[in-house]
């Protein structure tokens, strides 16, 4: 990943405090409320005008992109609505550059979420139900590794911009 200035980064920092409600409310309700899509379809419409044309464009195609394929593993039952949804939102804020560190930072989240969540299934004699992810054992809330993904990319940005 190439250094960069800030305004490329700029909607994933504005980005952030949506990240954790995504991560958070997909682990406590295992929903990814309509309203956060909405949220950062709006947040990224602000920070456009820090964005170059092109730079809009292969994001939304980016994010088009991505679309494509979570409805056609959602049709295929392989991820939920919410996560279908809200992934291309999030590639909105991705810059170009960094997508393939944020599909590796995605994968490593979603093992590490996937181990936490089995050994937190397997030592819990009694789930909470104020986390709805212990009690469903057959799926995994992605919504935490698509926000935890994001939040260390962002992290991992304040050392590659140029002032």
């Amino acid at each position: 990943m190439l250094q960069s200035s800030w305004q490329d980064w700029i909607t994933l920092w504005i980005f952030s405090p949506l990240l954790v409600a995504i991560a958070w409310t997909d682990l406590t309700r295992f929903k990814i409320p309509n309203t956060y899509c909405l949220i950062g379809a709006g947040l990224f419409l602000v920070t456009t005008p820090f964005l170059e044309f092109n730079d809009i464009l292969l994001r939304v195609a980016v994010a088009a992109f991505c679309f494509a394929i979570c409805l056609g593993l959602f049709v295929l039952g392989w991820i939920g609505g919410g996560d279908a949804k809200v992934l291309p939102i999030v590639f909105l804020a991705v810059p170009l550059p960094a997508v393939s560190t944020y599909l590796l930072l995605l994968s490593f989240s979603m093992a590490l979420g996937l181990t936490t969540l089995a050994v937190c299934r397997r030592l819990v004699k009694q789930p909470s139900p104020t986390f709805e992810a212990t009690i469903r054992v057959t799926k995994f809330p992605m919504g935490i590794a698509i926000g935890s993904a994001g939040l260390l990319l962002a992290g991992l940005s304040a050392y590659l911009v140029q002032f």
